[in-house]
């Protein structure tokens, strides 16, 4: 059996009861003036929404700030349509 096999996608394992809650600035996005995307925004928030069973925005960005980015984002295609929508924590 070979133990160096590299993990794909398809073999994430769910947590139960998992939340993974990302920070706006510096993590998603560069900040809220620029809002240049991380490198690989989609793919990554497509494997987080994979990996974890809730998944927040924790920011001391207002909603509705965050709001028009997420949209801005999601309408570019550097993010998920399910990122307009997701939960947010402040």
């Amino acid at each position: 059996m070979n133990s160096n096999k590299s993990k794909s996608s398809s073999d994430i394992v769910i947590a139960p009861n998992s939340v993974l809650a990302l920070d706006l600035e510096g993590t998603l996005i560069s900040n809220a003036m620029s809002q240049i995307p991380r490198p690989n925004l989609h793919p990554f928030l497509t494997n987080c929404k994979q990996a974890f069973q809730r998944i927040v925005i924790f920011t001391a960005i207002n909603e509705e700030r965050f709001r028009k980015i997420a949209i801005l984002l999601s309408d570019e295609g550097v993010a998920p349509e399910w990122f307009k929508d997701i939960e947010y924590i402040n």
